[in-house]
Formats: structure tokens, C-alpha cells, sequence
């Protein structure tokens, strides 16, 4: 039968970043090793960057650190995998995790542990006190087409937009503000089509929204400078696009749009794009273009997502275009 991987389990979490070196040094390659560790004494992420360091690239964890060990009566849970996920994130290493969908699940799960698993760090953090409120991130249907329209208000985000802006030509979008752009958004809710996310808060309330779909789908994409292929013969029909975030007043600076980007890379993972893209601007709360490094952010820009927000969640810069903007891509497969 043979043996396809090798897993060094530290079940009752008494091991040290040094004694981990120390046992993954000793065999000639790490390529069918994988790492198991509990958090009795707080070292399980310690212990798991060590590890990673040394190349492993396999690493089991839990939702909320569930676990324990019945051999040994004080070892509390696994390695919380929202704190796996949030250190990962953080060294720029891609994992197809999606922290925001199950993180309130996974705080549930723990209540209801008596106790013994030890709580993740992260999944407490960023979606409470990091952010400020528990987020739920869902798709746009004709069930939650009226919290969209909510969180939008009268003027659909802004000057009769309601994200049509990337779907209509310059002289379409001129004659449908208002009113027949919200008629037109409903009409593509209503098909199915994808057309983006919102967050909700506890309460159902709508607070966030990102739109993300087929960049096909958006016929302005087409003649811009800005969102040009590296390669105009490239297929683009697998490709994603990211084009607006829209928070709510009373949420901004919570972290909710990071949240939104990382649910809008899953989402379209999960419908067979192979690599979705942005447009962000550079000169305003990411990484600043020569000469603009002083300049104050412009809200009239942010709803294309910073670089430095894109850049955080794995995404490649391709190029700057202009002094403000920038294209970024995530390969998904």
C-alpha cells in the first residue's frame, strides 16, 4: 500500500518553534511532510511558521481551534485555522480559505465546546473588534435585491449609478441615471446573473456591497486605459473583475471592504473564473505613485479599492496606468 505523506503531530501541544526545526531537519525532504499542532501552551501558530519555514506547505488546523486530546487532560484545541489563515494572509501565501464566511459559525461551534478548545484569535478580532461589527457576506438575489437598494439609497450609490456604470457605454449611461439604471440592476438580479456581494450585519442589514462578475459582463472595460490586458490577445472570458465597493457611512473604517475582496476572490473561484482583477487607485491609501506620497485620500476614488487593500490580499500588481491607477490580478487556478 505505501505511504503518500507523513504527519508530525504534536497532540498535546508541549512542542517549541526550536524543537520543530529541529525534527523537520532531520529528514532528507520535507515534500510529503504535513504538521499537526495543538495550542496547549500557546505555540501552535509559532510552531506551525517554523515549520513553514523549513518548506512544509501542508498544516492541519480547526474551525476555532475544536480538538483536544484524551490522553492528555489540560491540552486544549488544534491550531485555530481563522489564526492559520490570518497569518498566511499577512505573508502574502495563498490558501483558498475564505475567513468571512465561516467565522461566526465557527465562534458558535467553540460556545457550545465547554470550555476545552482554546478560541482563535483571529476570528474573534476580525470580525468584531477589528472591524467593529459580525459580518455575513452573501450574493446578490432577488432575495437580498431590496437590502441592496436600501444600502444604495435614492441616488444608487451616486449620481444614479447603481453599478451600471462598467455596463453601459458613456451616452447609455447618460440617458439611464436614476431610475432605468436600478430597473436594469434588477433585471440582472432577476436573471441570475452574478453581479456582486453584500455584507450584512447582525441584524440582516445591509452595510457593504462589492460588485464582482465576468469582466466580459462590463462593456466599458473594453475601451479602458486603465483596465487593459498585458496581452491584448489574451482570452478573457475566465476573467473576473472587481469594479466598486460601496460602505455604508456607518460602517467605514471597519475593515469591511477587505472582507468584501477576499468574499469577491472566493465567489469567483467558485464560478470557474481563472484569475480575477482590479483597478484600484495608487496615489490614495496605498502604495503612492512618485510625487504624490502627501496627498490626502479622495473619497470620489475609493470606491475602486486602494492597492495596498489589493496587494494585502494576494493579488499581483501588473502594471500602474497613469499616475493614480493601477491593474492587479489573482490567478485562482
Amino acid at each position: 500500500m505505501g505511504c503518500s505523506q507523513l504527519s508530525l503531530g504534536d497532540t498535546i501541544g508541549v512542542a517549541t518553534p526550536g524543537q520543530v526545526e529541529a525534527v523537520i531537519g532531520g529528514f532528507p525532504t520535507v515534500d510529503n511532510l504535513a504538521v499537526h499542532f495543538h495550542d496547549t501552551y500557546g505555540q501552535a501558530l509559532s510552531n506551525t511558521l517554523a515549520a513553514l519555514r523549513c518548506g512544509v506547505t501542508t498544516v492541519d488546523s480547526s474551525a476555532g481551534g475544536l480538538g483536544g486530546c484524551p490522553y492528555a487532560e489540560s491540552a486544549t484545541g488544534n491550531l485555530a485555522t481563522e489564526d492559520l489563515v490570518w497569518m498566511l494572509d499577512g505573508l502574502g501565501i495563498q490558501h483558498g480559505v475564505n475567513l468571512t464566511r465561516w467565522s461566526p459559525p465557527a465562534r458558535g461551534w467553540r460556545s457550545g465546546w465547554g470550555g476545552r478548545a482554546r478560541p482563535g484569535r483571529a476570528g474573534t478580532g476580525r470580525m468584531s473588534a477589528g472591524t467593529g461589527l459580525d459580518v455575513t457576506v452573501v450574493a446578490l438575489t432577488e432575495q437580498t435585491w431590496p437590502a441592496l437598494q436600501e444600502l444604495l439609497g435614492p441616488q444608487g450609490g451616486a449620481s444614479g449609478c447603481w453599478c451600471m456604470w462598467f455596463r453601459r457605454t458613456a451616452n447609455e449611461f447618460k440617458r439611464n441615471k436614476g431610475e432605468s439604471n436600478r430597473e436594469a440592476l434588477g433585471e440582472l438580479v432577476s436573471s441570475g446573473e452574478p453581479v456582486g456581494l453584500l455584507a450584512l450585519d447582525a441584524g440582516g442589514r445591509a452595510v457593504g456591497w462589492v460588485a464582482v462578475a465576468p469582466r466580459l459582463a462590463h462593456i466599458r472595460l473594453d475601451r479602458s486605459a486603465v483596465a487593459a490586458p498585458p496581452d491584448p490577445r489574451e482570452d478573457l472570458s475566465d476573467v473576473w473583475s472587481v469594479t466598486c465597493f460601496f460602505v455604508d457611512r456607518t460602517a467605514r473604517g471597519t475593515g469591511i471592504t477587505r472582507s468584501l475582496l477576499d468574499a469577491a476572490v472566493t465567489y469567483a473561484a467558485e464560478h470557474g473564473a481563472r484569475c480575477i482583477e482590479g483597478y484600484p487607485t495608487t496615489a490614495f491609501g496605498g502604495t503612492p505613485a512618485p510625487g504624490l506620497g502627501g496627498e490626502r485620500k479622495q473619497v470620489s476614488t475609493l470606491y475602486h479599492g486602494t492597492l495596498t487593500m489589493f496587494l494585502d490580499a494576494g493579488f499581483e500588481l501588473i502594471g500602474r496606468r497613469g499616475i493614480k491607477r493601477a491593474l492587479v490580478r489573482r490567478e485562482l487556478r
